[in-house]
């Protein structure tokens, strides 16, 4: 995402496809460069509390979810971990629900002043319109909002009555003030999920949103990966990876699944579409519906260029294996592609490839049919 903002993203007509080539290029250089610890993370995802105010139905680490941890990292130590960031990293927010940390806006706001880019992932309920200015103020550059759905389905999947109309609100006040104040950012972008409770409205779920004015829509495609889980140790991966299938959605529901994803593909709207994962074509992408186990991960170099810190400060390539805690190397990012049980699960993950079954039904790699 570092690479993403270092051009005008406004002149940029499909933000998502260009900045997974741009990324995809980078990852490629470090790769060849051995992931000599020379190349920073080029971006650094942040999930900054396990508190969130929904229940999602789909949600894959629900059960992780609950009250802030008593050794999550403080405000001061935030910073002592991401302002020293080289200004091409940049740091992405999520959970939980970040907005429920009291903090956060600050903490973006140090980032923004000392020249550094960041971006958020939320379900837009937590805030409210008067915080349109703090969120503005703050330089935020991207704000992806998850919406799973017009009104009535939205809040059946996120077990929060009147969520959907919260965020359309939340939406429409942060417009207004961009547009008073004459600002472009934040970009506001939706991500929903197509499950198996809102397949059937996809195309009048795209239709609704024309009038938000929002930069992009991305859909992601219900899975579960292991690598999502805290897992101590690479064997323990290993080990847990064996039995591993992708979701397939109910062959009653591939049909029209696939009928509404060519549609929306096909269509115009007043913002851009895409998917994850990555797929060859848009031929594949339709065809994966219903064949979900024909489909395995062909590339990503995610392991060498993003890195996930957790509330706690423990430190995790692709959010799984524990490295080390951020306390325990002084708070310094640098440090880490140095770990020797970093570059042990690089190795075993790029050794892998192709198809390589650790990384079955992360959203992150590129499908391909077998």
């Amino acid at each position: 995402m570092g690479l993403f903002f270092c051009v005008d993203i406004w002149k940029v007509k499909n933000l998502k496809p260009f900045y997974n080539y741009i990324n995809e290029k980078y990852g490629s250089l470090v790769k060849l460069s051995k992931n000599h610890p020379i190349f920073p993370f080029s971006k650094v995802n942040v999930l900054i509390t396990r508190k969130c105010n929904e229940r999602c139905s789909f949600c894959r680490v629900y059960d992780d979810l609950g009250a802030p941890r008593p050794d999550a990292l403080t405000f001061d130590e935030w910073k002592k971990t991401l302002l020293p960031l080289p200004k091409f990293t940049t740091v992405s927010f999520s959970g939980g629900e970040p907005t429920t940390v009291p903090f956060l806006f600050d903490l973006i706001k140090e980032l923004s002043d000392a020249g550094k880019y960041s971006a958020i992932v939320t379900n837009g309920t937590f805030i409210k319109p008067e915080d349109a200015k703090k969120i503005c103020d703050s330089k935020l550059m991207y704000m992806m909002i998850s919406v799973h759905g017009t009104q009535e389905i939205h809040d059946k999947v996120t077990n929060l009555k009147g969520g959907y109309q919260k965020v359309v609100e939340n939406i429409r006040a942060i417009n207004k003030y961009k547009a008073d104040s004459n600002t472009k950012y934040p970009i506001i972008g939706i991500k929903s999920i197509v499950t198996e409770e809102n397949y059937k409205e996809l195309e009048k779920f795209c239709d609704s949103l024309d009038e938000l004015n929002i930069a992009d829509l991305h859909f992601n495609i219900l899975n579960d990966s292991v690598l999502q889980h805290r897992i101590e140790t690479i064997d323990d991966l290993s080990e847990a990876c064996e039995d591993y299938k992708y979701h397939q959605y109910d062959k009653d529901k591939v049909d029209t699944i696939r009928e509404s994803v060519k549609n929306i593909l096909e269509k115009k709207y007043n913002y851009t579409v895409g998917f994850s994962n990555d797929f060859q074509s848009n031929r594949e992408l339709v065809d994966y519906f219903g064949n979900e186990d024909q489909y395995q991960i062909k590339k990503c170099t995610m392991p060498m260029v993003d890195l996930t810190i957790h509330e706690n400060g423990d430190v995790s390539p692709c959010h799984s294996v524990r490295l080390t805690n951020m306390k325990e190397i002084d708070y310094d990012v640098r440090k880490i592609k140095k770990i020797k049980k970093y570059r042990d699960y690089v190795n075993k993950v790029m050794s892998s490839f192709p198809n390589p079954k650790v990384c079955q039904g992360c959203n992150y790699g590129s499908l391909s049919k077998i």
